[in-house]
């Protein structure tokens, strides 16, 4: 079949069975959950392909990928084989399932898909057999149809590796391994509560509470969050004496801020859409005026945050 081609994926929303019948523990079952989703986002826009593309990856993943994922089901990347959603659509492009094009700053658009390729077509009769209506799944969320709620950012942090070794952190602690969020199991990224959390087990696994809301610090501890980077002390001058003993949320604040910044863009329902190292992206506004009595106003970077600008300028 066509579908074999891509990762050896069937179109049923599930990873084909091996000889014996077992289930194939292979990454395969989550590969195929994001295929059968990035198929019907495609389909659903096949009647305004000319008006939808070029889109953003992200849009498009945000507004027409997520929504058309099978009933009960979740698109957990890193479970993927491909990890993250722009290796899997280079893939889909060197199968010429989509068409690939690149930003003047070097982003990559969706410009364009084959719906006459062959694993489209068998998606298409798969659909229409099980009577889904594709043309507007994807769609009616973006368009509000099936609101999908706010979009919001949750600021999220990554313990340095440096840090995590240094006070002999547990993995599974720093990895987010018991996140309520699948997304962000074993990804690294803490929430500002599970940073205390963890800050909290070091201090209680090292005895060094010393009542009083106060806390007692260890050499690891100290290097950890009080000893001065080189610019530190260059602002300084004069070198600074280290702390003996310090408050339970003034130690909190600085072991988060030596934490590294990262971020998540999150639906209502708790669907994470993004997890990404770094701040926010800004998004601008500018007005600009084009001829008497006109102006324009031209909104960049909404792609980021998985909205379809398309949609919002309508």
């Amino acid at each position: 079949a066509a579908a074999e081609s891509m990762a050896g994926l069937g179109l049923d929303g599930g990873a084909a069975d091996d000889d014996d019948g077992q289930e194939d523990p292979s990454p395969s079952s989550a590969d195929a959950v994001l295929l059968g989703a990035f198929l019907t986002a495609l389909l659903s826009l096949k009647s305004s392909a000319g008006e939808s593309f070029p889109m953003a990856l992200s849009a498009f993943y945000g507004s027409h990928v997520i929504p058309n994922r099978p009933p009960g089901s979740t698109i957990d990347l890193k479970k993927t084989s491909f990890k993250k959603f722009g290796p899997f659509v280079k893939h889909a492009a060197d199968m010429d399932i989509v068409t690939l094009a690149s930003k003047c700053n070097g982003d990559l658009v969706l410009s364009a898909a084959d719906y006459s390729h062959p694993m489209l077509r068998e998606h298409q009769q798969k659909l229409d057999g099980e009577g889904v209506d594709y043309s507007t799944r994807a769609t009616a969320e973006a368009a509000g149809a099936a609101p999908a709620g706010r979009t919001k950012i949750v600021p999220l942090h990554s313990v340095p590796k440096k840090i995590a070794a240094a006070l002999d952190l547990d993995a599974a602690d720093v990895s987010a391994a018991h996140a309520t969020s699948e997304e962000r199991r074993g990804s690294g990224f803490l929430t500002a509560a599970e940073v205390r959390a963890v800050l909290d087990k070091y201090v209680a696994t090292h005895g060094l509470d010393a009542g009083g809301g106060r806390v007692q610090l260890d050499p690891p501890l100290t290097d950890a969050c009080y000893r001065l980077t080189k610019k530190e002390k260059a602002a300084a001058g004069a070198p600074a004496r280290l702390p003996t003993h310090v408050t339970r949320k003034d130690l909190a604040t600085r072991f988060t801020a030596r934490t590294d910044p990262a971020h998540a863009v999150v639906r209502q329902g708790n669907a994470v859409l993004f997890l990404r190292k770094g701040t926010p992206p800004p998004v601008s506004v500018e007005v600009r005026k084009r001829t008497n009595k006109k102006f324009v106003t031209f909104v960049r970077g909404l792609e980021d945050y998985g909205a379809d600008a398309a949609a919002v300028a309508a």
